[in-house]
């Protein structure tokens, strides 16, 4: 999927990470509020996956 998946900017991918970090369920949270959490989870999860494929080999050149 990652051939025909949009480039994905790093420093876009960075604020998601930072506006969406990884959350932990709160007993206080309701249930819609868990599940909207996991899928922001999901989404930049994704979105990293689709990055560092799109990045493979990159760093790995040396001369």
């Amino acid at each position: 999927m990652s051939q025909s998946f949009p480039p994905i900017p790093e420093v876009l991918l960075t604020e998601l990470e930072k506006n969406f970090p990884p959350s932990y369920p709160d007993l206080k949270q309701s249930e819609r509020e868990l599940w909207a959490k996991a899928g922001e989870g999901r989404v930049v999860q994704f979105l990293r996956f689709q990055f560092e494929e799109q990045n493979k080999g990159r760093l790995k050149r040396s001369p």
